[in-house]
């Protein structure tokens, strides 16, 4: 009684239910396939080069312009400078396999544009932390993530409070050196 009063109600439903049953195969099928990017990506996929990139060589003077990036301040250092020695002679595809770390934007025999990545503060940032049981200031070298000690503070660690224990451990960045001489006379009085 039901269907024939509203046999088209009943018409619709079923061809709702059988398009989202298809919808559901569908998308259970393709979700076993391989993605498309994963198929772009393989290691048999070459860069584009252009033709006779391979061919050409660094030269013995050749000038690098670096694109230093480091991520936790978001920061780009760019550097002009000669090339190292070891750089010399070597192909793009030598290049890039020497140096997989390293990107390069622009290869030419006389000139190349080059950016690295790092997991850290830049150079222009100096953190506070613990150093044996004083405090010292560090700060990252150009072109490398190494942290190196730039001024050592004679404040025993075990004379701070908890909480600057903590911070101090951990490491606190300032990105100049009147905050960072501000903090410290706060934790030395």
């Amino acid at each position: 009684m039901f269907y024939k009063r509203h046999k088209k109600l009943c018409i619709f439903f079923i061809i709702l239910a059988l398009l989202s049953a298809t919808g559901a195969a569908g998308y259970f099928i393709a979700k076993k396939e391989p993605r498309i990017v994963e198929i772009v990506n393989t290691p048999e996929a070459s860069p584009a080069l252009p033709a006779g990139a391979n061919d050409e060589k660094i030269e013995d003077n050749a000038t690098i312009k670096w694109d230093y990036e480091y991520k936790k301040c978001e920061h780009h250092i760019y550097v002009s400078c000669q090339i190292e020695k070891e750089m010399a002679g070597l192909t793009f595809s030598m290049f890039s396999e020497k140096y997989p770390d390293i990107k390069i934007i622009d290869f030419s025999t006389d000139n190349l544009v080059l950016k690295k990545t790092f997991d850290c503060y830049c150079p222009e940032h100096m953190i506070l932390k613990k150093y044996k049981n004083e405090l010292a200031v560090f700060r990252t070298s150009l072109g490398t993530d190494n942290q190196e000690i730039y001024i050592k503070i004679p404040i025993k660690f075990d004379n701070l409070d908890t909480d600057e224990k903590k911070v101090l451990s951990a490491g606190k960045v300032f990105n100049n050196r009147r905050d960072m001489e501000d903090y410290i006379e706060d934790i030395e009085t």
